[in-house]
C-alpha cells in the first residue's frame, strides 16, 4: 500500500527514488499483477481439487462485478465532485504526460449529451487514470476460470504458451481488446503475461518448492 500510494501521489523523496522503476521499466504496478495472480492460484486451487466448479466461477465472476461497480462509482462520484464551483478536479480528470507536458482528458467535455456521458463511463472509457488498473482485474478475473480449468488438467504449459503466443503478437501489432481507458496504461493482451504465469506459480507452487530443494 505505501508503494502504490507513493507512486501515484508523485511526491519526489527518498522513498519515491527507491521504488519507482528500479529494474528497467518495471514499476510497482508489475509486482502487484504478479502477486495477486500467485495469491488467486494458490487459494483457487484447492477449490478446483474439491471439484466446486459452479461455486469457484460464480466467486470470480462476483468479484469481477464488484470490481466493475467500485469502478463505475469512483467514475461517477469524481463527475458530480467536479460540478462543485470551488473543487478543482483536474488532477483526477486528466493526465499529464511529464515528458512532452501534454495534458489528455479523461472526461468528456463540457455540453457532452447525457447518454454519451453514460455510455462511456458504463464502458470504462472514461475515469481517473489513478484507479485504471481496476478495469485491468475485472477482465482478468473473468479470463481466471479458464486458467484453472488448463492448470487442473495438467496442461499448464500448454496455457502459457498461447499467453506468450498472445503477448508476442501485441507487441507486434498492439491493439486494445476491450476498447476501455484503462488499455492505454495496461494493455489486456500484455499485462495478462505476467498475471498468468503469477498465477501459474501460485497454483504450483508445491511443484515449484520440491524442484528447488532438489539437486
Amino acid at each position: 500500500m505505501l508503494v502504490m500510494i507513493l507512486i501515484h501521489i508523485e511526491l519526489f523523496s527518498l522513498y519515491y527514488f527507491l521504488i519507482w522503476e528500479r529494474i528497467g521499466l518495471i514499476a510497482g504496478a508489475e509486482g502487484f499483477v504478479i502477486l495477486s495472480g500467485f495469491v488467486l492460484g494458490m487459494v483457487y486451487k484447492k477449490r478446483v481439487f474439491q471439484k466446486v466448479w459452479r461455486n469457484t466461477t460464480f466467486n470470480l465472476f462476483s468479484r469481477a462485478s464488484l470490481l466493475y461497480c467500485v469502478n463505475i462509482f469512483i467514475i461517477t462520484t469524481i463527475g458530480l465532485i467536479s460540478l462543485i464551483p470551488w473543487v478543482n478536479a483536474s488532477q483526477v480528470m486528466s493526465y499529464t504526460d511529464r515528458g512532452s507536458g501534454t495534458v489528455y482528458p479523461l472526461y468528456p467535455a463540457i455540453g457532452t449529451k447525457l447518454e454519451i456521458i453514460i455510455g462511456q463511463a458504463l464502458s470504462l472509457s472514461i475515469g481517473p487514470h489513478q484507479t485504471q488498473i481496476l478495469g485491468l482485474y475485472i477482465f482478468l478475473l473473468l479470463l481466471t476460470p479458464l486458467a484453472l480449468c488448463f492448470f487442473s488438467t495438467d496442461k499448464t504449459r500448454y496455457f502459457l504458451l498461447i499467453s506468450w503466443i498472445i503477448y508476442i503478437f501485441n507487441r507486434l501489432y498492439p491493439y486494445r481488446l476491450t476498447g476501455c481507458q484503462f488499455e492505454y496504461a495496461f494493455p489486456l493482451l500484455t499485462w495478462q503475461l505476467i498475471f498468468f504465469h503469477g498465477m501459474a506459480a501460485g497454483y504450483h507452487r508445491n511443484r515449484i518448492a520440491e524442484f528447488t530443494r532438489s539437486k
